[in-house]
């Protein structure tokens, strides 16, 4: 019976190291491109959890909601494989990955975006709208990305509708964030 196990374990182990996921390179987030001159890591958790913890945050704040936008892209690509995040509760991972989803649902991103085209996108348009060019704003959100349209999206990022898988998972990171040995040294590495 030992024996018959074995070969079950044996022709099981190939199949096994075909399913292994693979994640592309997650995108690069300046320092202070999210409004802080905290690193982005830190800042991306915490703009995030604020920003989509409350429904009062997500009217009348394009500038805002497009940081914390791109700070869940951001998050749901190097959570997974940054030897930084490696404490971080896989539930709490698959939860951003998902609200990344419900983002992307949300802002009408297209299918298979590359995740340094998103955050570039958002990052550059709420940088045109901080000093007031609204043009500048609807030009850096290419229609091949938010398939929307840029001003659909703008409108959208101003009246962001209230998101519950984001919320949940931002809210769970930033407990995670602020919990981890009674201080902000969650990820210290």
């Amino acid at each position: 019976m030992r024996i018959h196990y074995l070969m079950l374990l044996a022709c099981l182990l190939p199949a096994a190291c075909d399913a292994v996921v693979t994640y592309p390179p997650p995108p690069v987030i300046p320092i202070g491109s999210l409004g802080t001159n905290q690193d982005s890591d830190t800042a991306a958790v915490l703009l995030s959890g604020y920003t989509f913890g409350d429904k009062a945050r997500l009217t009348g704040n394009p500038i805002g909601v497009a940081r914390a936008a791109a700070s869940v892209e951001y998050l749901a690509a190097a959570l997974p494989t940054g030897p930084r995040w490696q404490i971080v509760a896989p539930f709490i991972i698959d939860q951003m990955i998902q609200g990344r989803a419900e983002l992307h649902h949300a802002l009408g991103i297209a299918p298979g975006a590359p995740s340094q085209a998103v955050v570039a996108g958002l990052l550059n348009a709420a940088n045109a709208l901080l000093v007031n060019n609204p043009a500048a704003a609807a030009e850096a959100l290419n229609p091949a990305i938010f398939t929307l349209g840029p001003q659909q999206t703008l409108n959208i990022l101003a009246n962001m509708p209230f998101l519950p898988t984001v919320n949940v998972a931002t809210a769970r990171l930033n407990n995670e964030f602020l919990g981890r040995n009674g201080n902000n040294c969650f990820p210290c590495g």
